[in-house]
């Protein structure tokens, strides 16, 4: 009988350990799950849509700093609007619209910096950018637009990057050129290479909307530094 209890005892104890190891194992599976679906709802929250009395185009969560958080956009977005005038933004991820400023208005490039409460977009991330991300773009590489057109679906372009420096007259500045079907409604979205690194803006495009003028990130930050961010 003794064996025979110790032998049932050993049974029990050995069918314990395996349902905690399943328990233990069931909490991680979850846990990473939750993790990975945050992770995706967040994963474009940088991708903002605008809305002025004027226009209708796209933004870039760039940075939240202090109490404010800082939205790039197309100059030309902010038409007919001064500074401290305001405008529509919305997170494509959750829907809401927050009002946000114009701060700034370059005089010499097509860029336009928006301010709004950084509560705003509370646990949201900021696009990545790295300056020798963009120093290290050719000719032939693949980018990517990203913005929230209808509804709350990301819009995804790709194009081939022509020319990485050159001068464009209609901007009186040195910009990006990236062969890729472009269209109303895309200006001021973010460009992104191939890691989903913020290389520059979209500004503008060719007649037939197949070659695309792109603000490059070595302006923009030479922008914000300008306007003291």
């Amino acid at each position: 009988m003794d064996k025979q209890n110790k032998q049932q005892t050993r049974a029990v104890r050995l069918l314990t350990i395996i349902a905690i190891v399943i328990i233990i194992a069931t909490i991680g599976i979850l846990t990473w799950r939750r993790n990975a679906d945050t992770e995706q709802k967040n994963e474009n929250d940088y991708m903002l849509k605008i809305e002025t009395p004027y226009l209708s185009g796209q933004g870039v969560l760039y940075s939240c700093e202090g109490e404010n958080a800082y939205i790039l956009t197309a100059g030309h977005m902010m038409l007919g609007m001064n500074i401290g005038a305001e405008c529509d933004v919305t997170s494509g991820v959750s829907g809401d619209t927050k009002t946000a400023t114009l701060l700034y208005l370059s005089e010499n490039a097509d860029i336009a910096i928006l301010q709004t409460a950084k509560d705003d977009f509370k646990g949201a991330r900021p696009a990545a950018f790295e300056v020798s991300r963009y120093d290290a773009l050719k000719e032939g590489d693949t980018v990517r637009f990203l913005c929230y057109e209808e509804g709350t679906d990301v819009s995804v372009t790709e194009g081939t990057v022509t020319d990485t420096w050159i001068y464009l007259d209609d901007f009186g500045i040195n910009m990006m050129l990236v062969e890729a079907e472009t269209h109303s409604g895309m200006s001021g979205c973010g460009v992104y290479d191939a890691e989903g690194y913020l290389v520059g803006i979209l500004c503008g495009s060719s007649e037939d909307g197949t070659e695309a003028a792109i603000l490059p990130l070595s302006i923009i930050r030479s922008e914000i530094m300008q306007a003291g961010i």
